[in-house]
């Protein structure tokens, strides 16, 4: 993706059963400073139960989760 001239990446999870034609929420989660994408994404030391600030687990797989890297 490009923005502001520069090439940025960005961590993309999808529901594993995902399908066109059905609606998902669509979660962003933006690293602290000091973090990356990452970590926002693996829940850091904490593992799973965090990714996404503990969104992941929640959404048990019904959600679009995106961890941009800046």
């Amino acid at each position: 993706m490009q923005s502001g001239g520069r090439t940025r990446s960005f961590i993309l999870r999808i529901p594993d059963n995902y399908r066109n034609d059905n609606p998902y929420r669509l979660i962003f989660g933006f690293h602290w400073r000091g973090g990356t994408a990452n970590d926002v994404d693996s829940g850091g030391t904490s593992g799973f139960t965090w990714s996404y600030y503990g969104l992941r687990q929640l959404a048990n797989n019904t959600a679009i989760f995106v961890a941009p890297r800046a």
